[in-house]
């Protein structure tokens, strides 16, 4: 039952890649409102962290950060199919990249890209791999769904090989 929940919500999130990136940012958003009232247990979680992070903000201002914060999260979701099954060239139009991206290309040396973690991990892994001509790679954790960790690593190859 796992697998064909996976596989529907991975269909819709292919149909939405289609869509322009505005588009598919009001979906996310909207992901993500409905997140934070489904998903209980996150949503303490985030409350909790930001009350211990930022005990002087009135709670009403830490509950609308973790809002915020879900609407990024819901727009991560549904953006992670435009870094599955876009073409390269519409990646390299849709993501900036700013400093020297070409340090790797400049270096007689290996180049480690250090890039924050915060919604897109899989965004910072695929400017680098689509700004350079060198080989590189991103790390990535198993997925303990096997449907949701199949697709990740079949996208995170098909576009770096594109």
């Amino acid at each position: 039952m796992q697998a064909l929940a996976t596989k529907a919500l991975l269909g819709v999130l292919w149909l939405i890649h289609w869509l322009p990136l505005g588009v598919q940012a009001a979906i996310g958003q909207g992901l993500g409102v409905l997140l934070y009232r489904l998903a209980g247990s996150r949503r303490r979680i985030a409350l909790r962290n930001l009350e211990l992070c930022f005990p002087e903000m009135p709670p009403a201002e830490r509950e609308a950060l973790a809002r915020e914060h879900f609407g990024w999260l819901g727009r991560s979701i549904v953006e992670r199919g435009l870094l599955w099954w876009a073409p390269r060239e519409r990646l390299m139009q849709l993501i900036h990249v700013e400093g020297e991206v070409d340090l790797a290309e400049r270096s007689e040396r290996p180049v480690m890209w250090l890039v924050p973690h915060f919604m897109a991990l899989d965004v910072a892994g695929a400017s680098v791999l689509l700004f350079q001509r060198k080989k590189g790679a991103s790390i990535y954790q198993q997925q303990t769904n096997p449907v949701m960790d199949a697709v990740i690593r079949q996208g995170g190859c098909a576009w770096a090989m594109r």
